[in-house]
Protein backbone atom coordinates (compact mmCIF):
# COMPACT_ATOMS: atom_id res chain seq x y z
CA UNK A 1 0.00 0.00 0.00
CA UNK A 2 1.46 2.96 -0.82
CA UNK A 3 1.89 6.19 1.76
CA UNK A 4 -0.80 8.11 0.34
CA UNK A 5 -3.11 5.47 0.17
CA UNK A 6 -2.31 4.82 3.48
CA UNK A 7 -2.29 7.82 5.00
CA UNK A 8 -5.85 9.11 3.44
CA UNK A 9 -7.02 5.85 4.91
CA UNK A 10 -5.95 7.07 8.69
CA UNK A 11 -7.26 10.31 8.24
CA UNK A 12 -10.90 8.71 7.32
CA UNK A 13 -10.42 6.57 10.27
CA UNK A 14 -9.35 9.29 12.52
CA UNK A 15 -12.58 11.43 11.25
CA UNK A 16 -14.95 8.80 11.58
CA UNK A 17 -13.78 7.84 15.16
CA UNK A 18 -13.73 11.81 16.13
CA UNK A 19 -17.50 11.90 14.56
CA UNK A 20 -18.88 9.13 17.04
CA UNK A 21 -19.92 10.52 20.43
CA UNK A 22 -20.19 7.56 22.96
CA UNK A 23 -22.61 10.31 24.97
CA UNK A 24 -24.84 11.02 22.30
CA UNK A 25 -26.45 6.99 22.39
CA UNK A 26 -26.56 7.42 26.41
CA UNK A 27 -28.77 10.76 26.48
CA UNK A 28 -32.63 9.95 27.12
CA UNK A 29 -34.86 12.41 26.46
CA UNK A 30 -38.68 12.54 28.37
CA UNK A 31 -41.98 13.65 27.59
CA UNK A 32 -44.02 14.78 30.32
CA UNK A 33 -47.34 17.31 30.87
CA UNK A 34 -48.84 16.47 27.75
CA UNK A 35 -52.24 18.49 27.21
CA UNK A 36 -54.10 18.66 24.31
CA UNK A 37 -57.51 20.25 24.14
CA UNK A 38 -59.56 21.28 21.15
CA UNK A 39 -59.09 24.42 19.35
CA UNK A 40 -61.99 24.90 17.38
CA UNK A 41 -64.58 22.93 15.17
CA UNK A 42 -66.21 24.24 12.43
CA UNK A 43 -69.24 22.38 10.17
CA UNK A 44 -66.11 19.97 8.45
CA UNK A 45 -63.43 20.00 10.52
CA UNK A 46 -61.88 19.88 14.21
CA UNK A 47 -58.47 21.41 15.49
CA UNK A 48 -56.59 20.63 18.34
CA UNK A 49 -53.41 22.41 20.12
CA UNK A 50 -51.49 21.81 23.03
CA UNK A 51 -47.59 21.20 24.35
CA UNK A 52 -45.52 18.85 26.39
CA UNK A 53 -42.32 19.16 27.79
CA UNK A 54 -39.38 17.24 26.18
CA UNK A 55 -36.39 17.47 29.03
CA UNK A 56 -32.86 15.40 29.40
CA UNK A 57 -31.04 14.99 32.88
CA UNK A 58 -27.90 14.37 31.11
CA UNK A 59 -25.11 16.06 32.58
CA UNK A 60 -23.71 17.09 28.81
CA UNK A 61 -26.72 19.15 28.15
CA UNK A 62 -26.07 22.00 30.72
CA UNK A 63 -25.74 24.75 29.27
CA UNK A 64 -26.31 23.81 25.69
CA UNK A 65 -28.71 24.28 23.50
CA UNK A 66 -29.37 21.47 20.83
CA UNK A 67 -32.03 20.85 18.36
CA UNK A 68 -34.04 17.36 18.82
CA UNK A 69 -36.18 15.73 16.04
CA UNK A 70 -39.23 14.06 17.69
CA UNK A 71 -41.70 11.45 16.22
CA UNK A 72 -44.66 10.35 17.72
CA UNK A 73 -47.75 8.44 16.79
CA UNK A 74 -51.05 9.86 16.62
CA UNK A 75 -54.59 8.12 16.98
CA UNK A 76 -57.66 10.69 16.44
CA UNK A 77 -60.85 8.08 16.76
CA UNK A 78 -60.26 5.39 13.89
CA UNK A 79 -57.31 7.92 12.19
CA UNK A 80 -53.57 7.10 12.54
CA UNK A 81 -51.02 9.45 11.76
CA UNK A 82 -47.60 10.60 12.59
CA UNK A 83 -46.30 13.98 14.01
CA UNK A 84 -42.64 14.86 13.85
CA UNK A 85 -41.07 18.14 15.12
CA UNK A 86 -38.45 19.69 15.57
CA UNK A 87 -37.77 21.15 19.54
CA UNK A 88 -35.28 23.55 20.79
CA UNK A 89 -34.01 22.14 23.83
CA UNK A 90 -31.60 24.57 26.51
CA UNK A 91 -29.99 23.08 29.39
CA UNK A 92 -32.26 20.15 29.33
CA UNK A 93 -35.75 21.54 28.68
CA UNK A 94 -37.50 22.17 25.76
CA UNK A 95 -41.55 22.56 24.99
CA UNK A 96 -43.33 19.98 22.32
CA UNK A 97 -45.95 22.28 20.78
CA UNK A 98 -48.51 20.36 19.22
CA UNK A 99 -51.42 21.48 16.70
CA UNK A 100 -53.67 18.67 15.31
CA UNK A 101 -56.11 18.49 12.49
CA UNK A 102 -59.15 16.32 11.61
CA UNK A 103 -61.84 16.88 9.17
CA UNK A 104 -64.24 15.38 11.19
CA UNK A 105 -66.14 18.12 13.26
CA UNK A 106 -66.69 15.70 16.20
CA UNK A 107 -63.23 14.63 16.29
CA UNK A 108 -62.61 12.94 19.55
CA UNK A 109 -58.98 14.68 21.05
CA UNK A 110 -56.12 12.75 19.37
CA UNK A 111 -53.48 10.32 21.30
CA UNK A 112 -50.13 10.31 20.73
CA UNK A 113 -47.75 7.22 21.86
CA UNK A 114 -44.83 5.42 20.71
CA UNK A 115 -42.35 8.59 21.13
CA UNK A 116 -38.87 8.59 19.44
CA UNK A 117 -36.15 10.67 18.62
CA UNK A 118 -35.01 10.93 15.45
CA UNK A 119 -31.18 12.85 16.25
CA UNK A 120 -30.26 16.13 17.70
CA UNK A 121 -27.34 18.67 17.12
CA UNK A 122 -26.10 20.95 19.36
CA UNK A 123 -26.34 24.50 18.40
CA UNK A 124 -23.56 26.97 18.14
CA UNK A 125 -23.65 30.52 19.36
CA UNK A 126 -24.28 33.26 16.53
CA UNK A 127 -25.33 37.30 17.16
CA UNK A 128 -27.51 38.73 14.78
CA UNK A 129 -28.22 42.60 14.11
CA UNK A 130 -31.24 44.12 12.83
CA UNK A 131 -31.30 47.28 10.82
Amino acid sequence: MNSKRKFLMICFLAATLMGCSKEASSIKFVVSNLSVAKDGSSEYSSSFKGSATLSSSAPSLKGKTVIVIIKAKTMTGNEEGVAEQYVTVTDGVGKIDIFEFNSNPNSPTPKFSDWKTLGYWELSPATIEYK
